[in-house]
């Protein structure tokens, strides 16, 4: 189904309907999080601007290549996701936006029609069952997450608090996605599987190898001598726009 902003209700869904596309360098946004993204490339900004002034709906992809300043379609990963752009701050030539993921899509055909990138795009449904399988991995994966935080883990305080009251099994899956400390690659992997049960297991085997490593380096820290044991190290998610 293609995705149709204010569509009258006797318009045919199948019609499709061009919006804002932004290139991320490095680093995916996924449904159902919330984000501060920083955007000084002029296609960026021009795009982000745009879709500000009219439905606030835009689209983000990831860069194959992170160090391309003007990716074409083709540098492009196919599968992205719609955001809303909630507020916007200009500073010194760059906009600073509050951006909302809200689906997976895929990207139809895009190209540059300046001063920015647009593209038209398909909704991608979500798979999704019910099942003791299911709820067995949610418990299993939020129990896992909450030992990762507690080992030293670094995850936006309010964000922690309503995963630990519960969400639904995808929303789980995006959210901790969203943290896991692995390549774009890796998380773009996890963008583009359909299946919130498939997801759900490979979310888990990535954060089974994160707590391998932090229990590694609590293991290395415990036998250092540290002048300040109780200083803690706080991680800054960046995305690279």
């Amino acid at each position: 189904m293609a995705i149709v902003l204010n569509r009258p209700q006797d318009q045919d869904p199948r019609t499709e309907r061009a919006l804002p596309l932004v290139a991320i360098r490095d680093g995916v946004i996924f449904p159902h999080t919330e984000v501060v993204l920083t955007f000084g490339r002029s296609r960026s900004v021009a795009g982000v601007e745009a879709a500000f002034r009219t439905d606030k709906r835009i689209v983000f992809v990831s860069q194959k290549n992170p160090s391309l300043t003007s990716p074409s379609e083709e540098d492009l990963y196919s599968v992205g996701t719609l955001c809303t752009i909630d507020r916007i701050l200009k500073t010194n030539g760059d906009i600073n936006a509050l951006v909302k993921g809200i689906k997976r899509v895929h990207i139809e055909r895009a190209k540059v029609q300046d001063p920015f990138m647009i593209a038209v795009v398909s909704e991608i449904p979500e798979i999704q069952e019910e099942s003791e399988g299911v709820s067995a991995l949610c418990k299993h994966i939020t129990a896992e997450f909450k030992k990762a935080v507690n080992m030293g883990k670094s995850v936006e305080f309010l964000n922690f608090m309503k995963l630990m009251s519960g969400v639904d099994p995808a929303e789980l899956a995006d959210q901790i996605a969203s943290t896991l400390d692995i390549k774009t690659k890796d998380k773009q992997e996890l963008l583009e599987i359909h299946s919130v049960k498939e997801r759900l297991e490979k979310i888990s085997d990535f954060l089974s190898r994160e707590i391998k490593v932090l229990e590694i380096e609590r293991r290395i820290a415990s036998r250092t001598p540290s002048k300040k044991s109780w200083a803690t190290k706080t991680k800054t998610k960046k995305f690279v726009t």
